[in-house]
């Protein structure tokens, strides 16, 4: 974070297009780790397609929060017409023609996500389900660099990509799905919270349902950042660990009457599908 009160001004500057940011060698124990992210033609994914899908392999100290090996990102591309309309290709940022014909190996993927102790997106919740839609049942280990690290607490404004580069002292081709990626790893790197990251992802979740919540006090639980659950017909949130999980509980028991507060672990490896 470059933004406070005793700067006058600060500088951003352009992410290098070839960033490459180890900071140690690679140490026997590191964790191995798979950035991605994905351009689809849709936000529903039981109605779009994934049109692309790249990945960044890393290594991290799982003691150290280091970074010891960085890849480059590596794209595979799923085109079968190039004939789609303005608002599937809002966010396409290759020629469709030079890919026309090209198709995912959602096996290799698979294969890849499997052999990986972490798989990583900035938006977890939504890019799980795209990937589970292709490669099936498994028991992929998901880590959300948007929901996995205290952004607000470290004073950042908001937790989007675009926002984080910028309040931490860079820019980049916003438009790039690359480049976003890069940005990810660049982004935890520079403001010292990889092992934070890396802890918080492979701790089991801890989350609250607003169980029988009146329907009329939904705008009151979204207001606090409840999310709604369609498969439990549930209102629920996230939680820090178990103390945050009692506090909210009498939170929903006085405010929300009616409600009766459930806790539940939830598995690593069950994060963000549906």
């Amino acid at each position: 974070m470059i933004f406070d009160n005793k700067n006058s001004k600060v500088e951003i500057v352009k992410m290098p297009a070839d960033l490459q940011v180890a900071t140690r060698e690679q140490e026997e124990g590191d964790l191995g780790v798979i950035f991605c992210n994905i351009i689809t033609t849709s936000i529903n994914s039981e109605q779009g397609e994934v049109l692309r899908i790249n990945l960044k392999p890393c290594y991290i100290g799982k003691n150290d929060g280091k970074l010891s090996k960085v890849r480059k990102p590596v794209s595979f591309f799923n085109v079968v017409t190039s004939d789609i309309s303005n608002e599937e290709k809002k966010f396409v940022d290759f020629d469709l023609e030079e890919k026309l014909g090209s198709s995912i190996d959602w096996s290799l993927v698979k294969s890849l996500f499997e052999k990986a102790d972490l798989v990583v997106a900035h938006n977890a919740s939504f890019v799980r389900p795209w990937i589970d839609k292709h490669v099936g049942d498994n028991e992929i280990v998901w880590g959300c660099t948007l929901d996995h690290v205290d952004w607000s607490s470290k004073g950042f404004p908001s937790r989007n990509l675009e926002s984080l580069a910028v309040f931490s002292g860079y820019y980049y081709d916003f438009s790039s799905s690359v480049d976003s990626l890069n940005s990810v790893v660049n982004c935890l790197n520079k403001n010292s919270v990889l092992g934070e990251f890396i802890n918080r992802a492979l701790t089991p979740d801890l989350q609250v349902f607003a169980a029988n919540a009146p329907f009329e006090l939904k705008d009151l639980l979204k207001e606090r950042r409840y999310r709604w659950n369609p498969d439990f017909s549930c209102w629920w949130l996230p939680l820090e660990d178990k103390a945050h999980g009692d506090s909210e509980s009498e939170w929903l028991i006085k405010n929300v009457p009616g409600t009766e507060p459930q806790i539940f672990e939830i598995d690593s490896k069950f994060r963000f599908s549906r």
